[in-house]
């Protein structure tokens, strides 16, 4: 008689035979199933067999992994990619290892924002491992009531149906009242602002665009009194959406200041008025709680360069820099990593700019101690900046605007030798990007090789196609010919 092939699994990474066979018999002895339990000597392969199992609409009871760091997909980048979508929210995630890893599993758990989610030390005894086990799962039930909630108003408003904002509302009280052990009220709070926050941007989306068909009438016309209407009703329903929403956040706020999810959403919804003072505050919080957290330093370093503090700016990148490399950029979108490069190196050519050099080995005006404080600081950051773009390179092989990006931070540290070499890696990958061939003109021309620098500008100008790029493609060609490596420095600052 053939087995029946099982619907539910348990996954779990782990190289050593030694340790596959305490675990194996652990599991067994509480899911009564041998045939599903799925083992893995690598991250990657294991998370790719669970995207399989919940497409093909089966479930993963659970995920047992020991620690991978250094492996190009780490335990990090699992992760990041678990919580990234609501249907991997309820696989319980039990990690193990020994107790010298202790600071690293608390790094660990500070990712964690919704994955039931436990620590096991690494044991050959089958009862320590069965007990775990049984309290993961016992914390998966538990949470997984708010969690249901969760995705269900992320259906609603995706629906965009605000008629359904009433039944929603009863059905998480509802649900609150039934399982009032698991749901606390602040979170019942909390969900309810997220319900008002959804559909508050639904609504001010759909605003942009009748805003630009009122343009095209004019006041006498009918059509402009039916725009305007839309426009008047729309814009309360709006303020209505908003004021509920930050209402309700701010309720739960009070009742628990500590609750990361109402800080991320009260930064979310100040950042998103452009109220930087406000998004700051909560924002300043979420750092206090999860000081490993990368993409928080980001968003902090991006409130302060709209501000015009680009030294505080490239500061708060430099940290978020440190966080990422730490942890790898396995499991993060390349675009995400992208944003915090361009952000970076913005605000460290403002900072170059105040401070009068265009790379870092050029004398600064200023001798005070704060402006050579920067000048040291900017090194480090370029530094970092250019190590996470030499890793992304590995996983975006084909990337040409990394390339260009490594090549900028050759530039800025002086190496101009390099620099090429990397402009000329991004060329290969793209001919028609006109500012890379630009980039390598100018590494080209501050090495001494004027003449093949012009020969790259020459290119750049059959390329160009808008104007003020063109005036400044002549101003170079002529500064270029002329050898003046002064102007060209004065150029880049």
């Amino acid at each position: 008689m053939e087995s029946k092939e099982p619907s539910n699994y348990v996954i779990v990474v782990e190289k050593d035979a030694r340790v596959r066979g305490p675990l194996k018999t652990a599991i067994i002895r509480i899911t009564e199933d041998e045939d599903g339990v799925l083992f893995f000597n690598q991250l990657g392969a294991a998370f790719e067999e669970l995207k399989k199992i919940i497409d093909d609409g089966n479930e993963v009871d659970l995920m047992i992994t020991d620690v991978f760091i250094s492996d190009k997909f780490n335990i990090f980048g699992l992760i990041r990619e678990l919580e990234r979508v609501p249907k991997f929210w309820n696989i319980p995630l039990l990690v193990y290892t020994n107790g010298s890893d202790e600071e690293m599993l608390a790094r660990i758990k500070k990712n964690v924002a919704h994955l039931p989610y436990r620590v096991m030390p690494k044991t050959m005894k089958s009862k320590v491992v069965g007990d775990a086990i049984i309290g993961l799962l016992e914390y998966r039930m538990e949470n997984r009531y708010y969690l249901d909630l969760e995705i269900k108003i992320a259906s609603m408003a995706k629906l965009g149906e605000d008629t359904l904002i009433p039944s929603t509302l009863k059905m998480i009280d509802q649900r609150a009242e039934k399982y009032f052990k698991f749901v606390s009220k602040a979170k019942v709070e909390h969900l309810k602002g997220r319900l008002y926050y959804e559909f508050w941007k639904q609504k001010s989306a759909e605003l942009e665009p009748l805003l630009g068909q009122l343009e095209r009438f004019a006041p006498s016309d009918k059509e402009f009194e039916k725009i305007r209407q839309e426009i008047k009703n729309l814009s309360k329903d709006t303020s209505e959406f908003l004021n509920n929403a930050e209402r309700f956040f701010l309720a739960t706020y009070r009742k628990n200041p500590s609750f990361w999810e109402v800080l991320h959403s009260l930064y979310t919804l100040y950042i998103d008025q452009n109220k930087l003072d406000e998004a700051k505050k909560y924002l300043s919080a979420l750092i206090k709680i999860f000081p490993e957290q990368s993409k928080y330093f980001y968003r902090m370093g991006k409130i302060q360069e709209l501000e015009g503090n680009f030294s505080s700016a490239v500061g708060n990148y430099h940290s978020a820099w440190k966080q990422l490399l730490e942890e790898g950029v396995t499991g993060y979108d390349i675009k995400n990593i992208m944003d915090i490069v361009d952000s970076t190196l913005e605000a460290s050519r403002a900072i170059m700019n105040e401070v009068g050099v265009s790379n870092f080995n050029d004398e600064v005006k200023d001798s005070s101690s704060m402006a050579n404080g920067l000048m040291r600081m900017l090194k480090q950051v370029n530094a970092v900046t250019r190590k996470a773009l030499v890793n992304l390179a590995k996983e975006a092989p084909k990337d040409p605007e990394v390339f260009n990006k490594i090549g900028l931070t050759y530039r800025r540290a002086g190496d101009y030798g390099t620099a090429v070499k990397a402009y000329i890696s991004a060329l290969k990958l793209d001919k028609s990007d006109y500012r890379i061939r630009m980039n390598l003109a100018v590494s080209l021309a501050l090495a001494g090789s004027w003449s093949e620098a012009g020969i790259e500008l020459e290119k750049v100008r059959q390329l160009i196609v808008e104007r003020e790029d063109e005036a400044v493609i002549t101003a170079l060609i002529d500064t270029v010919s002329r050898q003046d490596g002064g102007s060209l420095s004065k150029m880049l600052v």
